[in-house]
């Protein structure tokens, strides 16, 4: 009966999906500060899934896909804060925003608030230029080409600038999640 598969398949999808939702939420809270906000982002994550599956879409990692989802969620959601009160946005809230991006593929067993506790801590030690790179790129969601007007910067120093940032950032996130796992 070809309904049944499919229930068994969205069950099985639900319980994966609700197996994520701590770490998730976590996430997404410690990206936007406020629970309910965070809740709501959650939720539109979760709608996300639903359709991608009523589409036929296979996931075949359901939490690199979430993550992604989330973190393009929360951009959005930060954009709307950042247009209704015309405030400038804190290095501090752009950097979580790379949260899964910079370290989605490191260090599997390590819970995700501890990984974006930590990727705020290596943020908080960049330069200045190399904070406005990555606000620019990802909080703004310039081009390379735009960032290269703005920032006065041929292409390739920009590129430069910002590929050295990212290992930058995923290196240090790397080496300060191994030495907490092992300390000496």
């Amino acid at each position: 009966m070809p309904g049944k598969g499919r229930m068994d398949s969205m069950e099985k999808l639900s319980r994966e999906f609700m197996e994520l939702r701590y770490s998730l939420l976590a996430y997404i809270n410690a990206c936007v500060g406020h629970y309910q906000n965070a809740e709501d982002i959650f939720q539109e994550v979760w709608l996300s899934v639903l359709k991608a599956a009523g589409e036929g879409r296979e996931i075949h990692n359901l939490r690199a896909w979430c993550l992604k989802v989330a973190k393009n969620r929360v951009m959005r959601h930060r954009r709307s804060l950042l247009v209704s009160r015309r405030e400038e946005v804190v290095a501090e809230d752009i950097l979580t925003l790379l949260g899964g991006a910079v370290v989605e593929d490191s260090v599997e067993d390590i819970p995700w608030e501890e990984r974006v506790s930590v990727l705020n801590e290596c943020m908080k030690r960049l330069r200045p230029r190399a904070l406005e790179i990555l606000r620019l790129r990802y909080f703004e969601s310039l081009s390379i080409d735009d960032m290269t007007e703005r920032l006065r910067k041929p292409a390739q120093n920009v590129y430069l600038a910002l590929s050295r940032t990212r290992r930058w950032l995923r290196d240090c996130v790397e080496k300060t999640l191994r030495r907490q796992e092992n300390p000496v």
